[in-house]
């Protein structure tokens, strides 16, 4: 039956017995929900019977037995053909007692619901007639009230094939045909049978013929590679009793590709001139560029060129003359650049003469034989960066005064500029304020660059206020005992957060070289794991690395450095099925080797695959990463488990010990029973 939908129930009662009943015959009605929990059947009332409460039959008092007919009207069935049956029908119901109501003042809660119903006739509720058998007085039937019916449609994908990581929005229109509103109801969202998310609606009720819009994301990182279904089900805890349930469902093909390749992905961001243009005529001055990776993996050498070049008359691009032949080509190499790192180069250029002139710098140019470059870069179009200076004399240079403060590294000193293995350096530079109006205060960033290219920022300090005119010294010590050998350069910017808004920036940076131990013309890296050992703490590793489920386990790698210069910090990435973890080292020198610890897991029973990366995020200069990765297995038993019950003395020893494997029990018998 539909929502809101009443019934008549009819039943025929025949009299087979050998005498005419002499009282009249009653019939008495009982219902219960399937499923529901509840064991007793409930009385059917007869709306005949009920109270009125201004046209609803609400009376909470006259929920007895339905009886009918009443005593009195109720007609007697003989044995004779044709007056031996008797066809008795009554309505039920329902729709009165599908929503709240109140009744007399008593708030009555819904008592008919959707979902599976069993009814019950009785006939001779009262046991008024003496009958040959009572056991054939009962009849039970089965029957069905729907309540809302969803149905899905109009799925749509945000994207119909992504790489893996990539989040998938998924969303879909449910509709409901039915006569019940539905208030409240789930709709999953499944990749074959695993429900990625779901979609709660609790809003003000979804009345016939509305629809509602729903969404959900698919987190596509733990997908395999191919074509996957995504499903979006209505109720798929089966919370709502729908009549069909087969639109609840509707889908759709995912195709998922692999990982993103990692590139590397160099562009210049900055170049700054010292002293800033104009340039006095024969004056020589140095020109920084910035090269950036925002890659997702480290470039390897490379070449940086700067060019510069007249840019008297000639065609004009973008307001800069084209350059002509008359040009200075000046080339740096770059060891590596590792992910979303910054390399600072420096040239110095010869005086030149009065003129205007172009500067462009470009990273991984391309040649004959590398028409890309060396470096597979994501984009290869934004590798070079172009810009003007003039070179004129100062004294017909314009002025142009600015109300701003103007910030500048005047000097930077590393104290001694060379030290053997283990010795500390004081660091001392000279922050001014060059312009005309006081800075207020700006961080500060100190940062070291290993021989291999790899940075690490040591500090960010808060400075200021600086008046104008004025200037700060800033001191520090550092201890290099963890560095390796080679040429290391300490950068220090100013402004890193861009407090300060200032007249020019381009004398925010400075930077000085320190030389550490023996210095090598090729720094290598290349540090390799080359064994791994179990050990647990105060309890023994059985043979092939066995230990009991929650036995204490650590894995011991030994790391060997078989390059040429101590590694800067790095990880060390612990795998399993079940857990993933790391662990960190400040540097490993060269030829020289440690041992790394981390706690395995072992709560459950198995055996495991134990994968060790050395360096995962590839943060060191490393030529050879075909060696950084070694495996190993252990196993988890079951624990062994003490059980002790204390059984209460009967006088007797006992004597007999009995298990049963199946339920994990053991039995002891007395030898008195």
């Amino acid at each position: 039956m539909d929502w809101q939908e009443n019934a008549t129930a009819t039943v025929t009662i025949v009299n087979s017995g050998g005498a005419a009943t002499e009282n009249g015959v009653q019939v008495a009605f009982q219902y219960r929900r399937v499923g529901s929990g509840d064991a007793g059947w409930q009385d059917l009332k007869d709306p005949d019977l009920l109270k009125d409460e201004g046209g609803a039959a609400c009376d909470p008092s006259n929920w007895e037995w339905a009886v009918r007919p009443v005593q009195g009207q109720a007609t007697t069935l003989s044995i004779e053909a044709g007056r031996n049956t008797r066809v008795l029908s009554v309505p039920i119901d329902l729709a009165t007692h599908q929503s709240p109501r109140t009744c007399n003042g008593e708030s009555l809660p819904a008592r008919i619901l959707p979902g599976d119903y069993e009814l019950k006739v009785i006939v001779d509720p009262l046991g008024r007639i003496e009958e040959q058998d009572r056991k054939n007085n009962e009849l039970i039937i089965g029957f069905s009230i729907l309540g809302s019916e969803l149905e899905a449609g109009a799925l749509e994908l945000s994207r119909s094939s992504v790489e893996r990581g990539t989040d998938v929005v998924v969303e879909a229109s449910v509709r409901n045909t039915g006569a019940k509103t539905a208030n409240a109801f789930s709709v999953g969202f499944f990749v074959g049978a695993t429900r990625m998310d779901t979609f709660h609606y609790a809003g003000t009720g979804l009345a016939k013929d509305d629809t509602v819009n729903v969404q959900g994301v698919i987190r596509t990182q733990d997908l395999a590679e191919g074509e996957h279904l995504v499903r979006v089900v209505i109720d798929p805890d089966g919370q709502l009793y729908e009549g069909d349930t087969s639109n609840n469902t509707i889908s759709a093909p995912l195709v998922i590709l692999g990982l993103p390749r990692r590139q590397a992905e160099l562009f210049v961001d900055r170049i700054v001139f010292s002293p800033p243009s104009p340039i006095s005529p024969g004056q020589a001055f140095f020109v920084r560029a910035a090269v950036n990776n925002a890659g997702d993996l480290a470039a390897e050498r490379f070449d940086v060129i700067l060019r510069v070049s007249s840019a008297e008359g000639g065609e004009t691009t973008g307001g800069l003359a084209i350059e002509d032949a008359m040009s200075m080509n000046l080339v740096q190499s770059v060891h590596r650049l590792d992910p979303l790192q910054t390399v600072w180069l420096e040239w110095p250029v010869v005086g030149l003469e009065m003129g205007t002139y172009l500067v462009r710098v470009q990273a991984d140019p391309a040649s004959d034989t590398l028409p890309q470059g060396r470096v597979v870069e994501r984009d290869e179009t934004n590798n070079a960066l172009l810009t003007g200076f003039s070179v004129m004399d100062l004294a017909d240079a314009p002025v142009f005064p600015s109300r701003r403060p103007n910030l500048a590294c005047q000097g930077l000193v590393v104290t001694p500029s060379a030290v053997s293995t283990g010795a500390a350096v004081a660091v001392q530079a000279v922050v001014a304020n060059l312009g005309s109006e006081p800075a207020g205060g700006f961080d500060v960033e100190w940062l070291w660059v290993y021989p291999t290219g790899q940075s690490q920022r040591l500090e960010t300090q808060r400075v200021g206020p600086l008046s104008a005119g004025a200037t700060i010294e800033l001191t520090r010590t550092i201890d290099t005992r963890s560095f390796p050998h080679g040429i290391h350069q300490l950068i220090l910017r100013l402004d890193v957060g861009d407090d300060v808004e200032e007249s020019s920036t381009a004398d925010n940076v400075c930077s000085a070289s320190v030389a550490i131990g023996t210095t090598v013309a090729d720094p290598r890296v290349d540090l390799q794991p080359i064994g791994v050992r179990f050990d647990s703490p105060g309890a023994i590793v059985g043979e092939g690395n066995t230990v009991e489920q929650d036995q204490r386990l650590f894995a011991y790698v030994t790391i060997k450095n078989q390059g040429n210069v101590a590694s800067g910090p790095f990880h060390v990435a612990f795998s399993t099925a079940v857990e993933a973890g790391r662990e960190a080292w400040t540097s490993v020198g060269a030829l020289d080797q440690i041992e790394v610890s981390h706690r395995l897991p072992t709560s459950d029973p198995g055996e495991y695959l134990l994968t060790i990366e050395v360096d995962p995020d590839a943060l060191l200069g490393e030529d050879n990463r075909a060696n950084n990765t070694i495996t190993a297995t252990y196993t988890v038993i079951a624990s062994t488990v003490t059980v002790e019950e204390v059984v209460p003395s009967t006088g007797q020893p006992a004597r007999w010990l009995a298990s049963d494997a199946a339920e994990a029990k053991v039995y002891a018998v007395w030898v008195d029973g």
